[in-house]
């Protein structure tokens, strides 16, 4: 199960065992926490990226009317996304837990375990969240009266809808990752992911002209070829992983040992999204006038929309954070370390406020005459109301 990567003189190769697979439960706790949250963070910041290409791209191209429409199914495919995500990181601290005890019959266990309840919350997840589309958007005042923006915001969350399932089972692979200390794969495919997203974004958006849809496809398909590709990787590096026949034969106390991590983290993740919805909702109401048709550019939604980036891209490096602590204290409670869990705990915390700080300054330096939004819109979408 230890297994490690090969010692070469490269520069890469270097780089790769710096940020290989990492027992969480020896040597020093802040060295540890630090090495392997550096990937997390890192991913973090390139998922934001790839959001934020999306948002580029989309504010560069599109209308301001479809930028809005984009704009305004952010928190609603939130509350589904966050739910799902929220799962698979909760699921994981079994399968860390039963590292940490070097139960590998356990861990594949748990794989299997996992693999079925993901199957489990697409198929409900997606069937719920495409038959609630047009309610969700009059809950947040998008109605077909403004047709332009209420097309955009449909047809983005109905793709994205139906691809739950990519992005459910990417999110549960990396998860699985994480759990046993590999942290650096991630990264890797989040870069590769990254990369191949923009290219798709120029592609469906300019070039085939598909506008919202092919912002959405480009999303999906890229995260389908990911998952798949980081399926294979996992299953060919660690051995340990690959699941057998007598695996899939679960009890109901192994799926209540994932449910009871996995459901509270993942109403946790979407309960703050109601907050978002709400707020989405009186934001709107800047942009409608009193015939309820809405005012030309969209301005209260695109510049809150554009903020909103902005804080998901501050806020990553400590979302990171705490993704690396589930997986540093499960191994560690895995193992019986208690003391260890609560010291990596108080350092965790200190670390998170010098995060804090910096995070804070920038996100401060780039509100600044409204540089962010230069970013996410085009300059004739730009202006005091945004």
């Amino acid at each position: 199960m230890n297994e490690t990567y090969s010692q070469k003189p490269s520069f890469a190769d270097r780089i790769k065992n710096l940020f290989g697979q990492i027992d969480l439960t020896k040597g020093s706790i802040i060295k540890v926490i630090v090495k392997f949250t550096l990937p997390i963070i890192v991913s973090y910041l390139l998922q934001q990226l790839y959001i934020l290409s999306d948002a580029a791209i989309c504010g560069q191209t599109l209308s301001a009317d479809e930028v809005a429409g984009v704009n305004d199914t952010s928190p609603l495919v939130f509350i589904f996304m966050q739910f799902a995500f929220g799962c698979t990181a909760g699921f994981c601290v079994v399968l860390s837990s039963k590292l940490g005890s070097h139960d590998e019959d356990g861990m594949r266990k748990s794989f299997a375990t996992q693999f079925i309840l993901c199957g489990i919350i697409t198929v409900v997840l997606t069937l719920v969240s495409v038959f609630c589309i047009k309610p969700m958007l009059a809950w947040v005042n998008v109605t077909d009266q403004n047709p332009v923006v209420f097309e955009a915001a449909y047809t983005y969350c109905l793709v994205i809808f139906l691809g739950i399932i990519a992005q459910l089972f990417y999110n549960f692979i990396i998860s699985i990752l994480r759990s046993i200390g590999d942290s650096f794969t991630p990264l890797l495919f989040l870069l590769i992911s990254t990369v191949m997203n923009i290219a798709l974004d120029l592609l469906f958006i300019k070039v085939f002209k598909w506008g919202v849809a092919g912002a959405a496809g480009a999303t999906i398909l890229t995260q389908v070829l990911c998952t798949i590709a980081c399926f294979v990787y996992t299953f060919v590096k660690y051995k340990f992983l690959r699941l057998k026949k007598q695996d899939f034969k679960i009890a109901w106390k192994d799926i209540w040992a994932h449910v009871k991590q996995g459901i509270p983290l993942g109403l946790q993740f979407s309960v703050l999204s109601i907050g978002l919805i709400v707020m989405l909702s009186e934001t709107i109401k800047f942009d409608i006038l009193p015939d309820g048709i809405m005012v030309a550019g969209n301005p209260a939604q695109n510049g809150v929309g554009a903020a909103n980036k902005l804080i998901n891209f501050a806020m990553a490096p400590l979302s990171a954070l705490g993704t690396a602590m589930v997986s540093f204290n499960a191994q560690n409670l895995g193992a019986g370390l208690t003391e260890r869990v609560k010291k990596g705990t108080n350092q965790a915390i200190l670390l998170g406020f010098v995060l804090t700080v910096i995070c804070s300054g920038i996100g401060l330096l780039l509100t600044i005459n409204a540089a962010y939004q230069h970013i996410f819109l085009s300059a004739d979408k730009i202006s005091e109301k945004s």
